[in-house]
């Protein structure tokens, strides 16, 4: 299925998920204030691959989608930065693009 073609109802993201679950150039993460959780695989690593869950012997991820799951897109571009910075925009910690 491509992006484009993609709904949020609840079969198409059970079968986004199973695909990306299936892949492994698909990293997965969740994270709140002071913690986060992260999961990626190597292609060569064996997993044990199930409908929403992988197990590897470096570690483990399982989804449970509830009828209100939907999906949602936080992929943002990000413009390039100027060829040139100010001294300030050069410090640590500065911004130097712009998102759109």
């Amino acid at each position: 299925m491509s992006r484009s073609d993609f709904q949020s109802d609840p079969g198409d993201l059970r079968e986004l998920v199973t695909d990306h679950l299936r892949s492994a150039k698909s990293s997965w993460n969740i994270g709140a204030f002071g913690a986060i959780a992260e999961f990626h695989r190597q292609p060569s690593e064996a997993a044990d691959v199930r409908e929403f869950a992988v197990v590897t012997a470096g570690g483990a991820i399982a989804v449970r989608l509830e009828e209100r799951c939907r999906a949602n897109s936080t992929s943002r571009r990000r413009r390039r930065a100027p060829a040139r910075t100010s001294a300030a925009a050069r410090a640590p910690g500065a911004v130097t693009g712009e998102w759109s």
